[in-house]
């Protein structure tokens, strides 16, 4: 008989035919699943622990075999002398390095500017230069750069004057700490 010819309360009332294979298979396979890994599960547990056990046991005995073949003398001497490198590689990594002050002078000054003085402070982070300049316009380029330069923080000019070789000046210039870290 037809789907539509059928009344409500027939449909209703009809057993549901549901395919047998399907949810029989799938239970099987997650039982199959579920074993698999209980076995996987034991094996870790009865087999691998054990022997990573055994094998730690094993290297700890070498570790412990070798430590006694070096005399206490031997490990204080490298003990003082790993913790000398180490105290070393800190000096070393808060040196100053005042050289990289005379290569950022060299790179950053106008040539129409001479230093003939210079008075490095690392701790204030501040040389002040007292130079020659040919003309005003120079001292202004030469004030200009250093403004500019990534590394200074400030620039000051204390003092400028005419004499009789050009425009002798003082200026003071405050530049951040990378510039004299290695």
């Amino acid at each position: 008989m037809p789907e539509y010819n059928k009344s409500v309360t027939e449909k209703f009332l009809e057993p549901e035919k549901l395919p047998v294979g399907w949810p029989w298979r799938l239970f099987i396979f997650s039982i199959v699943l579920f074993v698999l890994v209980l076995f996987i599960y034991f094996g870790m547990i009865w087999g691998y622990q054990p022997y990573l056990n055994s094998s730690r046991q094993s290297l700890d005995g070498k570790i412990n075999e070798i430590g006694g073949t070096i005399s206490e003398a031997d490990r204080e001497n490298f003990v003082n002398f790993y913790s000398q490198l180490v105290n070393l590689q800190s000096l070393l990594g808060n040196h100053v390095k005042g050289s990289n002050i005379y290569n950022f002078l060299e790179t950053n000054t106008n040539q129409g500017v001479y230093y003939d003085g210079a008075d490095l402070s690392a701790v204030d982070h501040l040389i002040r230069l007292d130079g020659v300049a040919n003309s005003y316009d120079n001292l202004f380029q030469q004030l200009a750069a250093f403004e500019q330069a990534p590394n200074i923080s400030k620039v000051v000019l204390e003092q400028a004057q005419a004499a009789d070789r050009g425009i002798r000046f003082s200026i003071q210039v405050i530049f951040k700490p990378e510039l004299i870290k290695p």
